[in-house]
């Protein structure tokens, strides 16, 4: 173990910790109670690890998928970079779903939510699961869902924000992941900071512009505009009057 330490650079309290996670396989040959022979060609492997963790920031459950072929390095490294925007940038506390329920979430808005992966299927939520459960509440406390389902919101909502995600992973892999190299990770976190900007600020301009081209009526068209003009009467042809002959006097014989 010393030896695989001073070659890989690596602390053999690291190293061991490896083994016990499953990312490096055990001792080849056991020579005494604490002693043992390893693979030379651990010290490799051992470095790479260190280097998904150090330069990737990756968590160890990752770096075991990417060594088993499960995944991909610069999927799982942007994948690891939202998850540490998400978990710093969320609340911290937690609440019992029973409570959620208490408060006056439904059973059925719940399970749509779980269904759809959108909040954890344990029975206390935190962070934006938290947060999201919060926001129907507040929507059904303020009336807003007397006319309009919620599930009918959600459905619509989610449909929406599903296409502005995929648009937003086709420029990420067009200019962020492309190139990106050991930077990967800090462009990552930075692009997603400037993403969510970018789409409350858009949202922000476009509310009004948009909700007055939908809700006022559409504009008629020039040539239904104008305003029809009398028709002019035609006049009738009169029949010509007949010429009376004047009284002729009869002679008196």
């Amino acid at each position: 173990m010393g030896e695989l330490s001073r070659l890989s650079g690596v602390p053999s309290s690291t190293i061991k910790h490896y083994l016990r996670e499953g990312l490096l396989p055990g001792k080849s040959v056991s020579i005494a109670r604490n002693s043992a022979l390893y693979d030379g060609s651990l010290v490799d492997q051992i470095q790479h690890i260190k280097a998904l963790q150090t330069t990737h920031f990756l968590p160890l459950w990752r770096i075991k998928e990417v060594l088993s072929g499960k995944a991909d390095p610069a999927v799982a490294t942007v994948a690891a970079a939202v998850d540490r925007v998400l978990e710093t940038e969320g609340p911290v506390r937690s609440e019992p779903v029973a409570a959620l329920l208490q408060r006056g979430l439904r059973q059925e808005e719940l399970a749509f939510l779980t269904d759809r992966g959108l909040v954890g299927d344990s029975g206390v939520l935190a962070g934006d699961d938290l947060v999201l459960c919060e926001t129907i509440i507040h929507a059904r406390e303020a009336g807003l869902t007397d006319r309009l389902s919620t599930l009918t919101v959600l459905e619509r909502y989610h449909q929406q924000v599903e296409t502005l995600v995929a648009a937003e992973i086709a420029v990420f892999r067009e200019g962020i992941v492309t190139g990106a190299g050991e930077r990967l990770a800090a462009s990552t976190v930075e692009a997603m900071k400037v993403s969510e900007r970018l789409v409350l600020l858009l949202r922000r301009r476009m509310l009004l512009p948009v909700f007055e081209r939908l809700a006022l009526p559409a504009p008629t068209t020039a040539k239904s505009t104008k305003a029809a003009r009398p028709k002019k009467p035609t006049k009738k042809a009169t029949a010509a009057k007949p010429t009376k002959k004047p009284a002729t006097k009869k002679k008196r014989g």
